[in-house]
């Protein structure tokens, strides 16, 4: 396990295994993940260096057409009901009718009554 000290000024110093671990060099920057009482610190990288990262050999690019096509249906596909929910549906106009999502059998309860 590596430990540093934190400065008056709240500064430190990487150990080097960890900068080794991490890839930094000097002029690096990094981010701090906080995660149920832990710091991750991870190595902060460009929007450049992305590019290419779901690329797939042999897969043709998808258009932006394509892609809104593939949106739109996911869309209208989520507004279907699930056949295998067990509660009814909660009505799209909820600031208007007020229903709440009752179990098949129940009485409906509305906040307006």
């Amino acid at each position: 396990m590596q430990e540093s000290t934190v400065t008056i000024k709240g500064q430190t110093t990487l150990p080097r295994d960890v900068r080794a671990a991490l890839g930094l060099t000097s002029g690096d920057r990094v981010r701090y993940v906080i995660l149920d009482g832990e710091v991750r610190i991870l190595k902060a990288r460009s929007v450049k260096e992305l590019r290419g990262v779901l690329a797939r050999p042999g897969q043709a690019p998808v258009t932006m057409e394509a892609m809104d096509e593939a949106i739109a249906s996911g869309a209208a596909a989520s507004m279907m009901p699930d056949p295998r929910s067990p509660l009814i549906p909660m009505c799209w106009c909820v600031s208007l009718c007020r229903t709440t999502p009752i179990r098949p059998g129940s009485r409906a309860i509305s906040s307006t009554s």
